[in-house]
């Protein structure tokens, strides 16, 4: 069984750099090996591109990558093929902060990506900061339920941070009976796996189908530094417009990391 470890999309590009420093502190916070994902146009570009991620690693002085792989195929499929393999305990890669219609293309890439794994996955940009999140806003009108909870709770104890926990209304006037249970539902899981975290209702805001504007003006202004959000959608708006919310703001202008749990 392979040892736990944070495994990284490697494209050689900056973003991929980002990916890699960003990696290395989170590896080192949760006390896991890291290792990287590149793939390749052939096989005879395999053990060049081991050798150069392993350059690549000393050179953003993250020298405990523990394993590279390069493999060659369909893109999704070896990333599925070595995350079965692996199991690592979370992923991490980077998006290219495209916009328009490249953003729609390669945002249903990533979204792909996350919905093809089960452990947790991280998203940043080439502008994200160079550190470990120590504010989380954790979206709420994506379903939670213990399990994952449970181990969201695991990686805020395990890097000494702080939790917020959002839920926007779809009502544009008051808050129901039904986001204050759903609100104080989660507030108790957190509570139970001994997160302390502060909760906070808004009303919805605009008439569009998203909510990423109104979350990401939170994000700003409570100072937070990541993002979580689970992989379920959302209940009543459903996945379209999850979809479209999770392009946006893994895209967001301040670079602020996105967790799926």
């Amino acid at each position: 069984m392979s040892s736990p470890e944070i495994l990284v999309l490697d494209d050689f590009s900056p973003v991929s750099d980002k990916a890699l420093e960003v990696a290395g502190i989170w590896a080192h916070a949760l006390k896991l090996q890291m290792a990287a994902l590149h793939i390749c146009e052939d096989e005879k570009a395999c053990d060049a591109a081991k050798e150069r991620m392993r350059e690549r690693a000393v050179k953003l002085a993250q020298p405990g990558l523990a394993k590279a792989f390069a493999r060659t195929g369909n893109l999704f499929r070896e990333i599925r093929s070595c995350y079965i393999h692996e199991h690592p305990s979370m992923l991490v890669f980077g998006t290219h902060g495209v916009h328009g219609i490249r953003q729609v293309l390669f945002g249903a890439h990533s979204m792909h990506i996350v919905g093809e794994t089960a452990c947790p996955v991280l998203l940043l940009q080439q502008q994200t900061p160079r550190r470990l999140a120590a504010r989380w806003l954790v979206l709420n009108n994506t379903p939670w339920d213990a399990h994952s909870i449970h181990r969201l709770c695991s990686l805020i104890k395990s890097a000494a941070g702080q939790a917020g926990l959002l839920h926007i209304s779809l009502n544009m006037d008051d808050l129901s009976n039904e986001d204050t249970a759903a609100l104080d539902a989660t507030t108790r899981l957190f509570r139970d796996a001994g997160v302390q975290v502060h909760a906070e209702a808004a009303v919805r805001k605009g008439f569009g189908a998203g909510l990423s504007h109104q979350v990401y003006d939170y994000l700003g202004q409570g100072g937070y530094d990541l993002l979580v959000m689970s992989r379920q959608t959302y209940p009543v708006l459903g996945k379209a417009a999850y979809e479209a919310d999770c392009e946006a703001l893994m895209n967001n202008p301040a670079g602020i990391p996105v967790l799926f749990v």
